[in-house]
């Protein structure tokens, strides 16, 4: 039985048809990897940004409210001073003396926005 030298001492030199089948075999494994990173990190990215907006829109309406907030709570100090100033005028305060007291104490508009005249 003779052999070829070949077949049984590995080459140093390996096949460069193999190289390029190996490549191309991973190849679209490797474009798939690097798509799903790159679209990962602009959903991040993306999510982020919402996340932002999401806040700063939270934080404008909070800061809103709070403001709302504290002109309500001004309107009717505004509406019990004015009350204690009637109570410490008057020996007796009768109930027609009492009525017209809010519409006195605050603009118009803070009656409509505040709804002061639930106090008749």
């Amino acid at each position: 039985m003779h052999m070829k030298a070949n077949t049984l001492i590995p080459s140093s030199h390996p096949n460069p048809g193999a190289a390029k089948l190996h490549l191309v075999r991973f190849l679209p494994l490797l474009i798939l990897a690097v798509s799903l990173i790159i679209t990962h990190q602009l959903w991040q990215d993306a999510r982020q940004n919402a996340m932002q907006y999401l806040q700063a829109d939270f934080d404008s309406r909070v800061h809103e409210a709070a403001i709302r907030t504290e002109r309500r709570m001004a309107a009717y100090e505004q509406v019990l001073r004015g009350a204690r100033g009637l109570f410490a005028a008057s020996v007796s305060v009768e109930r027609d003396e009492f009525t017209p007291m809010p519409v006195r104490c605050v603009s118009k508009k803070t009656i409509r926005v505040f709804g002061v005249l639930a106090l008749r």
